[in-house]
């Protein structure tokens, strides 16, 4: 979405979200070595939500025909969640499928449930600088929180910088017929993860 010439906004919305049921019925077994002498059923369910938003601020502007700017701002939210609940009953009177379903067992009964909940946010920018796209400038800075680390780590900054020098634009290298697109670049930078 443009706001003013030259500025521009963008957001994004993501959802994943699933649902599953696992059945497994195991019948009784005599004819192997080790016999089974129970049936069971055991019952799962498996709920998954995954939701990302993002957003980004952009502007981009030349200035005098020599400068070039591009500099943008953003955020991002990522909600994960994964829960699971299981019953799981022995003894059923015969295998039929028709028969077996939980209600029916009338041997051990077990049940559980299991979780896992995390969450990030992360703010980030990035400013792009060229003069006569010749000699060229960046620099970058992300900050990221996230619940899955123990207090105290939760959060961290990582910048990022760079300089290049685009060689191939000078006037003693307009007219070769050898270098097209020659770029020397310096940068440095801090990187995390997961």
């Amino acid at each position: 979405m443009d706001i003013i010439e030259g500025l521009s906004f963008k957001t994004t919305f993501t959802a994943d979200l699933s649902a599953s049921k696992f059945s497994y019925f195991q019948p009784i077994d005599f004819e192997n070595a080790a016999a089974r002498q129970v049936n069971r059923l055991r019952e799962t369910s498996t709920d998954v939500y995954n939701t990302n938003w993002f957003n980004i601020l952009q502007y981009n502007t030349t200035i005098a025909d020599n400068h070039k700017i591009d500099v943008f701002a953003g955020t991002e939210f990522k909600k994960n969640r994964f829960e699971q609940f299981y019953a799981e009953i022995t003894n059923f009177l015969q295998d039929d499928p028709d028969f077996t379903f939980i209600s029916a067992g009338t041997g051990t009964q077990t049940v559980g449930s299991g979780q896992n909940r995390t969450s990030s946010f992360s703010v980030f920018g990035k400013l792009d600088y060229a003069f006569q796209d010749k000699y060229l400038a960046s620099a970058t800075v992300r900050r990221d929180e996230t619940s899955i680390f123990e207090a105290g780590n939760k959060a961290a900054t990582f910048p990022a910088f760079s300089v290049g020098w685009r060689i191939s634009g000078e006037e003693f290298l307009a007219d070769s017929s050898i270098v097209s697109n020659l770029l020397v670049k310096l940068s440095w930078g801090e990187l995390g993860n997961n």
